[in-house]
């Protein structure tokens, strides 16, 4: 290659780099200040799919930081609170064969081999397909996640604005 054109092929491969450079961070910014201003996750929500244990009953495994079950020496020593779409459920305690005869919000939180939290909805519903929200709270326990947790931001472009507003 003769010296003219390689000084003309390396200026444009160091123009296309800046471009590319460039293209790069228009995408990146604000897809990243769209995500920073995202609500965090709720651990108190129960994330399907919920196993299908008989009659009206499911089970599911949560992640309840503190919880305590109940055991077959202590059948009423778990303090979980189960609540769909913020309505509180229950009773509690219940026996697996009324959970899945009955119904109707019953549950048990128990620790058998494993610990599990047989439930049923308040209708009846499969808790798979009926779009509600389930949360399982120990109201004991400390929100381990509080040290983390920010109040939500309002998005940068409704800030820019008022900024903008403010100074004409």
């Amino acid at each position: 290659m003769d010296p003219p054109l390689q000084d003309v092929t390396t200026r444009i491969l160091k123009i296309n780099k800046w471009h590319a450079l460039a293209a790069v961070l228009v995408i990146y910014i604000p897809i990243g200040l769209y995500l920073d201003t995202l609500p965090p996750t709720d651990p108190t929500i129960m994330y399907g799919p919920f196993e299908h244990y008989g009659g009206y009953a499911w089970r599911y495994q949560p992640s309840v930081s503190r919880a305590i079950a109940d055991t077959a020496e202590a059948p009423h020593q778990s303090r979980l609170e189960l609540t769909e779409d913020g309505r509180p459920l229950g009773p509690a305690h219940c026996a697996d064969i009324e959970i899945g005869d009955i119904g109707h919000g019953r549950f048990s939180y128990r620790k058998d081999d494993w610990v599990f939290l047989y439930f049923s909805t308040s209708d009846n519903s499969n808790p798979n397909t009926n779009g509600r929200i389930y949360r399982a709270v120990e109201p004991a326990a400390a929100d381990p996640f509080q040290s983390i947790r920010i109040p939500p931001r309002k998005p940068w472009i409704f800030w820019l604005l008022e900024k903008i507003h403010s100074h004409s």
